[in-house]
């Protein structure tokens, strides 16, 4: 599908989508409980049918609604489960270790990039633990149990390893330790990920090394529970505001939020932008965007780069955007395809090895980018008809469904003028 988004000035409110990375956590933590749990505010996306999925495969039984699910956990078995992560890299990461806990035998597979991307800090420490993995790569079949002790592995590549363990690990019978080789990158998720299993009564010490876990622990139903809104799907409707004399209001968005994207408010505040926040309510326009040098350091909000990017884009000066290598392997090589993106609209983007340099003009020209397959591609493409001089049609819209399946909407509602192919 492609879609065509004529220049506007975004003005209206919306509410922002659930989180999706909340709403992963939740469904897990839920489907390991003692109980059943109602899940509110879930998030309906590509990505969470695809752990909703999984977790039914493990024997959970997940029962899903309007923006909510009931979940019963279906605990231990002698199973043999097959999963397919489709394109959800957060399914598949934590899917490793829960499905060496839950099954006796599991063969997980995925589509699109997601066989590429490399699971092997993971799969590594699980094999040191006694897992057998049959590779690094999807599709990955699991066998041989979960087992406590100590688990050494990377910090730096992907929190999402370290929150996978962090789940699943207090349910063992001895105790473990996660010890870190690096410093911990994208560390709000794994925050998240704490928060979450605070919620279900599982607690866990943080050190100097990495992260003791106390065995022989239950996760204890919280009857149901709230999935607060998303700063990181919100972003690029936030980068539209910032863009805009009019503006716009976002609501159910946390400001004591641990989601490190919330990041992207204070960030357009200190260029320029108005930003005020109340009761879950943020209001952001143009105010007077401030010209000049800029960095950017995406070591822990990496999601947010392609809204930086375009909001740098209606900036007059130079932006430098660092800390940002593992976007090379998320949906699509996000520094790249973010570049590409912006360049084909008329922007002045070049790559560096861990980032990217935006000479941002204040405007762009329009034209047609590709979506590349990437919901936040997508998202931000369409933001950018909002400084642009024409139309842009975006190449493979449909990517939205990913994470925000409602984005169309949403931007209408804001004022963007659409048209669909």
């Amino acid at each position: 599908m492609n879609i065509t988004v004529r220049p506007f000035c975004a003005k209206g409110e919306i509410i922002s989508p659930p989180s999706k990375s909340g709403s992963h956590r939740a469904l897990v933590a839920a489907a390991l409980s003692d109980g059943r749990t109602l899940v509110k505010n879930l998030l309906s996306s590509d990505d969470i049918t695809a752990t909703a999925g999984a977790l039914s495969a493990l024997g959970a039984r997940v029962e899903t609604g309007e923006r909510s699910a009931v979940v019963y956990p279906g605990g231990r078995g002698d199973r043999i489960a097959r999963i397919n992560c489709n394109e959800s890299g957060t399914t598949a990461r934590f899917i490793l270790p829960l499905s060496a806990y839950l099954a006796t035998e599991t063969v997980i597979t995925g589509r699109g990039r997601l066989p590429e991307r490399p699971f092997a800090p993971l799969c590594s420490a699980m094999r040191s633990r006694g897992t057998e993995l049959s590779s690094d790569f999807l599709p990955i079949t699991v066998k041989g149990g979960l087992h406590s002790g100590v688990y050494e592995i990377e910090g730096s590549v992907s929190s999402q390893y370290i929150s996978a363990l962090l789940l699943v690990l207090p349910l063992l019978e001895g105790d473990s330790e996660i010890r870190l080789l690096s410093p911990l990158a994208s560390a709000p998720y794994v925050n998240m990920t704490l928060d979450t299993m605070k919620h279900f009564g599982v607690s866990v010490t943080q050190n100097e090394k990495g992260f003791y876990i106390p065995g022989g622990q239950r996760y204890l139903s919280p009857g149901e529970i709230w999935v607060e809104g998303d700063w990181s799907s919100a972003s690029a409707l936030l980068a539209a505001g910032f863009m805009s004399e009019r503006g716009i209001t976002v609501k159910g968005l946390d400001s004591e939020s641990f989601q490190g994207d919330k990041k992207i408010a204070e960030l357009l505040s200190l260029w320029g932008g108005e930003v005020s926040y109340g009761d879950n309510v943020l209001k952001i326009s143009k105010g007077k965007i401030l010209e000049g040098d800029a960095v950017y350091d995406a070591s822990h909000t990496p999601d947010l780069v392609p809204a930086v990017a375009v909001a740098a884009a209606a900036r007059v000066g130079r932006t430098e955007i660092v800390g940002a290598a593992r976007l090379r392997e998320k949906e699509s090589d996000r520094l790249e395809t973010v570049a590409a993106m912006l360049n084909a609209l008329g922007g002045e983007v070049s790559v560096t090895p861990d980032g990217m340099i935006i000479n941002g003009r204040g405007r762009l020209r329009g034209g047609v980018a590709d979506g590349a397959g990437d919901h936040r591609i997508v998202m931000c493409a369409a933001v950018a008809a909002s400084i642009s001089d024409e139309p842009v049609k975006i190449l493979g819209a449909e990517a939205v469904s990913k994470s925000y399946p409602e984005f169309w909407q949403d931007l209408t509602a804001l004022g963007a003028e659409i048209t669909e192919e």
